[in-house]
């Protein structure tokens, strides 16, 4: 029943997200990992992974909006990281080596 009211909410989800999007003239190619699917008129991009906490995998389904911030906000954690490991590598004294 869960699972149920899981899939129902992400396609209701990608239903809100594609109503805003334009249909451009290029194909959308997904990133590698992501599965194309179709579900009567909404494609969706599927991806299988691992949530924090167990071992089964779930997928996870993305409209192309949903996959384009879900890129953008991996970008943004990836600079973060970048940016805190070049200034604990920077000779920054005590403070990286109390971490």
């Amino acid at each position: 029943m869960t699972r149920l009211i899981v899939v129902a909410c992400s396609i209701l989800c990608a239903i809100a997200a594609n109503a805003g999007e334009t249909a451009g003239g290029a194909e959308f190619k997904p990133p590698p990992g992501f599965v194309t699917k179709k579900r009567g008129e909404l494609v969706l991009y599927c991806i299988k992974d691992t949530v924090v906490g167990t071992r089964f995998k779930t997928e996870r389904c993305f409209s192309e909006g949903q996959v384009r911030d879900y890129l953008a906000a991996q970008q943004e954690n990836k600079r973060d990281i970048d940016r805190i490991r070049s200034t604990c590598s920077s000779g920054a004294g005590d403070i990286c080596r109390r971490q």
